[in-house]
Order: structure tokens, then C-alpha cells, then sequence
């Protein structure tokens, strides 16, 4: 998957592999889509180390 971001109407960034998101917010998304997630670590920079599983 490639993402970008579209800076004005129909002008667009580079398309990059990742996707930064916050772990509150892919905890939101995670639990509002049947998956659990679980913190395992936090760096000084705003990274995070996480896991994704699938609730059973």
C-alpha cells in the first residue's frame, strides 16, 4: 500500500509506504474493527512499538 497526502484541491505529495498514526488512534480503529492492540514499547520521539491481533 501507498499513501499520500493531498496538500490543496488537486495538488498531492509523494506516495510513501508507510502510514504514521498515533497508538491511541489505531487502538481506537483496532477495537472498531474486531482486532485487539497492545502497547509493547514507547521511544522519546512520539514511536512505538505495538502488536495488532484479531480478537477471537
Amino acid at each position: 500500500m501507498n499513501l499520500n497526502i493531498h496538500l490543496y484541491i488537486n495538488i498531492a505529495g509523494d506516495t510513501y509506504p508507510w502510514l504514521f498514526a498515533d497508538f491511541n488512534t489505531i487502538s481506537f480503529i483496532a477495537e472498531e474493527t474486531g482486532f485487539e492492540s497492545v502497547l509493547i514499547a514507547t521511544g522519546e520521539h512520539y514511536d512505538y512499538l505495538g502488536i495488532l491481533k484479531k480478537k477471537i
